[in-house]
């Protein structure tokens, strides 16, 4: 069981990237982190991390309706840039938060750096001109993985942050990519559970015992946890 390893690369390509997501890895500010644990509030809760298998992805009637939705919107993808509009729009949308999140776009995805060192694409919703929801993504070799979500608080009903990911997903398999990599899920919030929307049969979750990838219907959590705990334990006395 870990709790927050990482590292600062200097440069990441696509197969390193590619190589430390396959392990439970996943990118925060410009760090590479792991963890099986968070803490909030002076508790731990375990995590654990999430792809989907693109080969066998398919959108939802749920995921098709909300596409539909927003049919009226333009979508566009560009080299990731800190632009006024997009920094108004994480500013729009850190204010409804109940949580606490990084001053600006620039602090979320770059710390204390002052350059990306990672691959980095803004996937940007627009309506008539105004940017109304950006998700940022990298490209590694056979994956993307999804790094962030914000959208206009105003158009909260079109559902934009499930559909930046749904429209992610859709760019991931326009590249042919295998993997898409959401992130972790958790056992003790449902803060998360909207990575397990898309489609369940095509999700799986990293086994830190075994170093493998399981189909998460075939997988019990908290039975996982216990059993991580249990070897945690039995390192920890020798």
């Amino acid at each position: 069981m870990i709790y927050y390893q990482h590292f600062y690369p200097d440069v990441v390509s696509p197969e390193l990237l590619d190589a430390y997501l396959s392990k439970g890895w996943y990118r925060i500010h410009q760090m590479l982190i792991t963890t099986d644990l968070i803490a909030k509030e002076e508790e731990f809760f375990a995590v654990f991390w999430l792809r989907y298998r693109l080969a066998d992805y398919q959108h939802s009637r749920k995921s098709k309706k909300l596409l539909r939705a927003c049919e009226q919107f333009s979508s566009s993808i560009e080299p990731l840039q800190f632009t006024d509009e997009l920094e108004e729009l994480f500013t729009q949308y850190r204010e409804q938060l109940d949580f606490d999140m990084s001053d600006s776009a620039r602090a979320y995805l770059l710390g204390e750096k002052t350059e990306n060192v990672f691959p980095s694409q803004l996937l940007m919703i627009r309506d008539n001109g105004k940017l109304i929801a950006a998700g940022c993504y990298d490209e590694a070799a056979t994956s993307l993985t999804g790094i962030l979500s914000i959208y206009d608080p105003a158009y909260k009903k079109y559902s934009l942050g499930k559909v930046l990911l749904l429209l992610k997903l859709e760019e991931a398999m326009r590249l042919q990519k295998t993997w898409f990599y959401p992130g972790y899920i958790s056992l003790h919030t449902a803060k998360f559970d909207y990575k397990l929307f898309p489609d369940l049969e095509a999700t799986e979750v990293y086994n830190r015992l075994t170093d493998a990838w399981q189909p998460y219907v075939q997988i019990n959590l908290q039975e996982l946890y216990d059993a991580m705990l249990m070897e945690f334990l039995k390192e920890q006395r020798g």
